[in-house]
């Protein structure tokens, strides 16, 4: 009776073994770059309309400092009849999230108050943004191609 029992047990932990080896991969905790992220949106999407921003336009606009930041990635519109924007920020914590998600719903109420009345096709691309908290990282997403976009970094992280 006792090896019977043996024989389960053995049986069960190399059961356990090969179930956590088979899902190693999909337990496996993504870490993604920013220049991989750059790298897709650059392949997502038409960015000439858009200029890459150092870290400037990212504190005039949003109120945020860069080297509060782990790292980021921003898109700002060259011109400001466009509302499109791309921002990627990764966070050096995540309790510092809430804070920065708010830092950008105000920048979006902003420009959705100024588009309003003033250009409807930019206005319901700010209505139609992307803002969401994913892996360490703050994703805003302002474009027509947003949904596509999204699913591009949503497949690498």
């Amino acid at each position: 009776m006792k090896i019977k029992y043996k024989i389960y047990y053995v049986f069960l932990v190399i059961l356990t073994i090969c179930i956590f080896i088979g899902l190693f991969k999909v337990l496996e905790i993504k870490n993604v770059d920013i220049s991989q992220i750059n790298a897709v949106l650059l392949e997502s999407t038409d960015l000439s309309t858009m200029n890459k921003d150092d870290g400037t336009d990212l504190r005039k606009l949003y109120n945020i400092n860069r080297y509060d930041l782990e790292d980021f990635v921003y898109y700002s519109p060259k011109s400001n009849m466009d509302a499109d924007e791309i921002l990627i920020i990764k966070l050096k914590s995540e309790k510092d999230a809430e804070v920065i998600k708010d830092k950008i719903n105000n920048r979006i109420k902003k420009q959705s108050d100024s588009f309003k009345n003033y250009n409807k096709e930019q206005y319901e691309i700010l209505n139609n943004h992307i803002l969401e908290e994913k892996s360490g990282y703050v994703i805003l997403i302002v474009s027509n191609d947003a949904k596509k976009i999204g699913q591009s970094i949503d497949e690498i992280m």
